[in-house]
């Protein structure tokens, strides 16, 4: 089966063991947020080729913090392609995702605060990522019961069991 080149240009790349511009891995990001479900497995393989490398984790993690609060989408896209990459130079960056205070002040609709519930859905993916890496120290972050959110909480629980073949 050929390639799909997208239409909006060529396919990014992740470099294994060379470092990665912020550029590069917004491009990564864009292009990935772009693609069908037929581009899932090379996806995963580059994320899976480009784990160990520490600068494109770290250029993912940034890119994931920096557009957090500028396109949501873009923040789950990066934050979903580090837990796909399950490198464990990025498990620090998503427990300090899932860490992430509360506001307790914001936009509040029908007594929920819209940025609570922002935030939760974004600590919701590096739960999945956390829980996917199946590390003592990323398990023990997915298992902590005290997070304040119900869908983190939730997301924890179905991320756990699956990983675990529901044991």
């Amino acid at each position: 089966m050929a390639t799909r080149t997208p239409a909006w240009g060529t396919t990014p790349t992740l470099p294994s063991s060379r470092p990665i511009s912020s550029e590069d891995a917004k491009a990564f990001i864009n292009w990935a947020a772009g693609s069908q479900k037929a581009d899932d497995n090379r996806i995963r393989q580059k994320m899976h080729n480009a784990r160990n490398n520490p600068d494109v984790i770290a250029s993912l993690c940034n890119e994931a913090f920096v557009s957090q609060n500028v396109n949501h989408s873009q923040a789950l896209v990066a934050r979903g392609l580090l837990g796909t990459a399950k490198s464990h130079c990025g498990e620090e960056c998503l427990a300090r995702f899932v860490a992430q205070p509360f506001s307790e002040i914001g936009t509040v609709v029908d007594g929920e605060i819209l940025e609570q519930t922002a935030l939760a859905t974004l600590q919701a993916k590096p739960i999945d990522g956390l829980a996917y890496l199946n590390t003592q120290s990323a398990n023990a972050i997915v298992l902590d019961a005290n997070h304040t959110s119900h869908i983190v909480r939730a997301e924890a629980i179905v991320a756990y069991l699956f990983n675990h073949n529901y044991s």
